[in-house]
């Protein structure tokens, strides 16, 4: 029962942290992807 118990709680904490690379993941993939378009549109401003 115990051990059931700790085991759960360590799947609990993987799967937070599986979720959480997955939003930080995603966070840095759209500043890239915003940065990109900001560069595009510097260019196209100035080129």
């Amino acid at each position: 029962m115990n051990y059931n118990k700790g085991f759960r709680l360590t799947l609990n904490i993987n799967l937070s942290l599986y979720c959480y690379q997955i939003i930080v993941v995603l966070f840095i993939n759209v500043i890239i992807f915003v940065n990109m378009l900001f560069v595009l549109i510097f260019f196209y401003y100035f080129f």
